[in-house]
């Protein structure tokens, strides 16, 4: 295929219809770092904005430069500082992140909890829910 005739890749999101078009909000947790980051930078160059769910406080370094790299796309960014295993952490974060961006269209659970490495059989109940957030 031409260069001329390659379409571009774009996220499909659908929409009900009559529902407005305006900008898109999602929210990515652990998006700080890593698999994360790329995440939310494409989320970003595909126009959403962006909140942001971790454990790092506000002020490192990494969130500071994703927050600059997310404003410079001309996208809104939030960051939350949140424990997603505490439900109360996670109602309080969705809640501002509505207030703030008016809306949530897309949910990235990217965070995960780490544990020691243990055999399956031997595994607790709590430890599995813990590790596959």
């Amino acid at each position: 295929m031409t260069g001329s005739m390659r379409k571009k890749r774009t996220m499909v999101v659908n929409r009900r219809v009559g529902e407005p078009t305006g900008a898109r909000a999602c929210i990515i947790t652990g998006g700080t770092g890593g698999i994360g980051r790329a995440i939310t930078m494409a989320f970003a160059q595909e126009g959403f904005d962006v909140a942001v769910f971790g454990l790092r406080p506000g002020e490192d370094p990494l969130v500071k430069q994703l927050q600059e790299a997310i404003l410079r796309s001309g996208k809104q960014f939030l960051y939350i500082k949140a424990d997603i295993t505490q439900r109360h952490e996670v109602q309080q974060a969705v809640a501002e992140t509505i207030k703030t961006l008016g809306r949530v269209d897309v949910l990235v659970n990217n965070a995960g909890g780490g544990m020691n490495p243990t055999p399956l059989e031997s595994l607790e109940e709590e430890d599995w829910d813990r590790s596959s957030i």
